[in-house]
């Protein structure tokens, strides 16, 4: 819905007012989200387990502090997401007549929120003694995989297909999800590397530190969802774009030098100067590949949109 039909009195309305508990249940997901996983990080750390190769196996253990409070930092964003349904309210989060829409809406609101809450309660094991552990450590890994590829994809296909977001708009939100998607393919090739016993000390932290990396990117995106989503923008909340993409990466910085001084990681200068070249490197191809899909894409969209307002407008006449 155009945005100009948000001022004034329809914007204090019925549909008004949803809209705005819609937004309102977003940022709490996001809020909580980034809360209670420094939360869960820090008491793994306090109690020694925090020299492992994901966030998973750090908070495995239900009985310590870091465990139960990790169930906390995916159940509670998951049911603010379910509860806001945002894929539904707001217009720059789906595209509105594409033949697929309704099927990525349904991948963001269902699949994302789903993963997160298998993920919270079926843990991942450090040993698996029978048949049985075999299959909750799968089930753990792929629900995952299903979250942060679902909205992944899910963004993608609003990006490139979405005709009506701003040049502001489609710059920042192609750029943390470029940012995302290189931290997501990293995350994948440390993994294989460290599941594979080459070297397994540096694949484990680095494994760690991407995973990080993309919770990070999935909050900095639906923040910014959040952001240009306001039905009633003002010049002091157009200058808060920026930190809103920014704060969820200051958090995982912080957490990520405090690692490499945890595992004294000696070759940590010219390795790390190594992956943030990797990371610039993939980061910039994947938004210029979202942007020549959109450019593809969306232009199509848009003809296709300005055709049928066309003949809606000619039936009227």
């Amino acid at each position: 819905m155009p945005s100009s039909t948000w001022h004034g009195a329809s914007w204090l309305g019925a549909e008004g007012k949803s809209l705005l508990a819609c937004r309102d249940h977003l940022l709490a997901g996001c809020w909580s989200f980034s809360i209670f996983t420094f939360l869960a990080w820090l008491c793994a750390v306090l109690n020694g387990h925090h020299r492992k190769a994901t966030l998973s196996e750090m908070v495995n253990d239900w009985d310590t502090a870091e465990g139960k409070i990790f169930i906390a930092a995916l159940l509670l964003p998951a049911i603010f997401f379910l509860v806001s349904g945002y894929p539904y309210f707001l217009e720059n989060a789906r595209v509105d007549g594409h033949p697929l829409g309704h099927v990525f809406i349904i991948v963001r609101h269902f699949l994302v929120t789903t993963g997160l809450i298998i993920v919270a309660f079926v843990p991942t094991l450090p040993n698996t003694e029978t048949r049985a552990h075999t299959v909750e450590i799968w089930l753990h890994s792929i629900a995952a995989t299903t979250a942060f590829v679902s909205f992944s994809v899910s963004e993608l296909f609003v990006l490139a297909c979405h005709s009506g977001l701003e040049d502001l708009e489609l710059r920042w939100r192609a750029r943390a999800w470029g940012l995302q998607v290189a931290c997501l393919l990293l995350l994948v090739v440390h993994k294989t590397m460290y599941q594979s016993g080459l070297a397994p000390d540096y694949s484990a932290a680095w494994t760690f530190r991407y995973e990080m990396l993309v919770g990070s990117g999935v909050i900095s995106q639906n923040q910014l969802i959040w952001h240009f989503s306001d039905p009633d923008p003002t010049q002091l909340k157009e200058r808060g774009f920026k930190i809103l993409a920014v704060i969820p990466y200051l958090g995982v910085l912080l957490v990520v030098g405090c690692d490499f001084a945890y595992r004294k990681n000696l070759y940590a200068l010219p390795w790390g100067a190594l992956e943030a070249l990797a990371l610039a490197v993939l980061t910039m191809l994947s938004v210029f590949f979202l942007h020549s899909l959109h450019s593809r894409f969306g232009a199509t969209e848009q003809v296709a949109l300005d055709t049928q307002q066309g003949e809606s407008s000619y039936g009227t006449a």
